[in-house]
This record gives structure tokens, C-alpha cells and sequence, in this order.
């Protein structure tokens, strides 16, 4: 796994156990659809302009093809033929993912990049006054729950 990031930390009002799932979904996913000795990126990109943080897992496999693209993040649906599935799933994971992007005002899709597929997602970014951070959280659950840190490894 290859992992770069433009931020050091960023701390933003988030649900940090939806993002967590969101990413080891996709993580999982990139490991399941690659093809042997190859590299999975993760990048984590902010755009302080407008305000969105943009996470991307790319994977070298098998492409999705353009008229899977949508398809794909429906309940229970996958791109293989079931009967010749190559790997496991239940088909819910990209479903849940989308869902939980929407919930925090992202969004999130899928394009073939150099012979690999890169899912990316886009979280506004939105920061909340201490006072304010200190009253919603717990203040033992803080460093548990809420500063995510991303640093390049």
C-alpha cells in the first residue's frame, strides 16, 4: 500500500466511525480486485478553496466498466455474473459506503485511471468552534473518536 497526504492533521466535525468504515471498505475492496504484486494507493487531498477533503483508493485489476459505474452501488450488486464470482461479498459494501458519504454532504465515485480503478469521495470540510467541539464530545473520547491524523508514511 502506498499512502500520501497533502495535511499533515486535519480535524473536522465528522462521524469518525462511518469514515472509518467507508475507507476499510474500499481498502478491503482494492485488496480483493487487484492482481498480484501490484501497489494500492491511498491519497488524502485537501482543497481548502472549496472546502472539501478528497480521499481516493486505486487499485490495479480489473477495470469497472462505464455502464457499471452506477450500478455497482446499489444494494446487493456486484459486477461479476454469480455463478463465476471470483471473490466474496455480499454486494452491500459500496451501497453502505455511498450512504455514508451522502450522510456527511459527499460524494463519492469511480473512474478507470491507467489500467487501474480509483474510487474517490469528497467530504466538505466543516470546522466547529472548540467550545462547541468540547460540549458535543465527551472529553476522554476526544482523541478517540475526533483527530484523525494523516501523516505520510
Amino acid at each position: 500500500m502506498v499512502f500520501d497526504t497533502d495535511q499533515e492533521e486535519l480535524i473536522l466535525a465528522r462521524d469518525s466511525d462511518k469514515i472509518e468504515k467507508i475507507i476499510l471498505n474500499l481498502i478491503s475492496n482494492a485488496i480483493k480486485f487487484s492482481n498480484c504484486d501490484t501497489d494500492i494507493e491511498i491519497k488524502i487531498n485537501t482543497d481548502l478553496p472549496s472546502k472539501r477533503l478528497f480521499i481516493s483508493v486505486k487499485n490495479y485489476g480489473e477495470i469497472i466498466e462505464e455502464d457499471d459505474r452506477e450500478r455497482i452501488f446499489g444494494k446487493f450488486t456486484q459486477t461479476e455474473n454469480l455463478f463465476i464470482r471470483k471473490n466474496e461479498g455480499s454486494g452491500i459494501g459500496l451501497f453502505l459506503v455511498r450512504k455514508f458519504v451522502e450522510m456527511h454532504n459527499g460524494k463519492i465515485y469511480v473512474e478507470n485511471i491507467e489500467n487501474a480503478t480509483q474510487f474517490t469521495f469528497y467530504l466538505p470540510i466543516y470546522i466547529i468552534e472548540e467550545e462547541v467541539y468540547n460540549q458535543i464530545i465527551d472529553e476522554n473520547d476526544i482523541l478517540n473518536k475526533c483527530n484523525i491524523e494523516f501523516s505520510d508514511i
